[in-house]
């Protein structure tokens, strides 16, 4: 079901008047817990050679519930594929199908190019409560205009001090850092302020594939970049992303590493030292690698 065109120009025209919509904090509260306790989000990113036959059938409806379920704060879509569009709107309906229920329904991001009050338009057709944008982006100002018309949340995406400084600056309330190391993260981190969301990209394929990853975990003196990487950025931010978390819903590695990497960066424990003591736990290796001898990846 492609997204109703007849929303998206509706949407355009309630931008057009520039009225600024009710802002909504559903986004920040479920990244930025009041209980203090670190947020997780997942992000499903697909991969573009990955044949999810049914599209949007029942795995895809499963992964969208477990993410649900094991507690995940928020669920992120990159929508730069053909059906990535589809894919928010479908996570969306899932997402919606437990209002008045516990666990509720989790607020759904777009991530991916967005440059212009179409795409933001579109994402709003879509359902989304997000989307995630560039500080560096030339479009910047057009998207923040348009988001704040509709209701949706910004979450803006820094890279440097320079860069967080003048998110802050604009009164951005969601600040999302990219860095290579943790201290450069960190040091990022120093300038937000604390009525501010403050959200760690945690790249999830820097140590490998997730056939790579569970292979290194059974290995008692591993120590996974990726595991030790966001281990040190917990007890600084309010929130972790998990980018390219998951690039297929029919792949079951894909979503064994997905629950897994939720189920570890939700762990309370801290610290530096072994696998077992980082934080992350190594008892679910074997539950979700069970079936990685016949999981061929993505190439």
């Amino acid at each position: 079901m492609a997204i109703n065109e007849e929303e998206v120009e509706k949407f355009l025209r309630v931008v057009e008047e520039g009225k600024e919509a009710k802002a909504s904090t559903k986004l920040f509260k479920a990244l930025k817990k009041a209980s203090g306790a670190v947020s997780v989000a997942i992000e499903f990113s697909r991969h573009p050679n990955a044949d999810d036959g049914a599209l949007h059938g029942v795995e895809f409806r499963q992964f969208s519930l477990k993410m649900r379920r094991e507690k995940a704060g928020a669920i992120f879509v990159n929508a730069d594929s053909k059906s990535g569009l589809q894919d928010c709107e479908k996570f969306v309906e899932e997402q919606l199908s437990a209002k008045g229920s516990f666990p509720g329904p989790l607020p759904v991001v777009r991530t991916g190019e967005v440059t212009s009050s179409r795409q933001v338009a579109e994402a709003k057709a879509a359902g989304v409560e997000g989307v995630l944008v560039p500080m560096s982006s030339a479009s910047l100002e057009e998207v923040k205009k348009a988001c704040s018309a509709l209701g949706i949340e910004v979450l803006t995406l820094v890279r440097s001090k320079e860069e967080c400084e003048s998110a802050v600056a604009s009164g951005s309330k969601i600040i999302c850092v990219e860095a290579a190391t943790v201290e450069e993260a960190t040091a990022i981190r120093e300038l937000i302020p604390k009525d501010c969301a403050a959200v760690a990209c945690l790249n999830s394929r820097m140590s490998g594939a997730p056939e790579d990853v569970f292979s290194a975990l059974k290995d008692e003196n591993a120590e996974i970049e990726m595991l030790k990487f966001a281990s040190a950025l917990k007890p600084a931010f309010n929130a972790i992303i998990a980018q390219k978390a998951v690039l297929s819903v029919t792949h079951r590695g894909e979503t064994f590493f997905g629950s897994w990497l939720l189920e570890s960066l939700l762990s309370k424990k801290s610290g530096m030292g072994p696998v077992e003591a980082i934080g992350f736990t190594t008892t679910g290796v074997d539950k979700y690698g069970a079936d990685l001898g016949q999981y061929q990846g993505l190439q």
